[in-house]
């Protein structure tokens, strides 16, 4: 089931790029809506997981990361919307709800 996350400013839609059943797919298409600015993007991402105790294994999902030409995105499990400038400096942070959707059908 794809996802998509809204809130008052931005629109999050996440499509999973990996063939079913592959757990560890963290290949994401990822389109952003910006409301204030009136644009809409296309970009890639990737998911964000908790730290194990075992090195290189993946634990808990904490959400995802994408990123444009000028800016980096934390979307969380929580809700949160987290947006960084290149310098790693956190320019805005905006609270969201989490809805399903069904998976865009791709036509050939």
């Amino acid at each position: 089931m794809a996802q998509t996350w809204v809130s008052r400013n931005y629109v999050v839609e996440l499509e999973r790029q990996c063939i079913e059943g592959d757990v560890a797919c963290d290949a994401y298409e990822v389109v952003f809506t910006d409301k204030k600015r009136g644009t809409r993007s296309t970009m890639y991402g990737r998911t964000l997981h908790t730290v194990c105790a075992h090195p290189g294994a993946r634990c808990g999902l904490m959400g995802y990361q994408f990123s444009d030409a000028e800016l980096r995105y934390r979307l969380y499990e929580n809700g949160t919307l987290e947006i960084y400038d290149r310098g790693n400096r956190m320019l805005e942070s905006e609270r969201g709800d989490w809805h399903s959707r069904p998976p865009r059908v791709r036509r050939l």
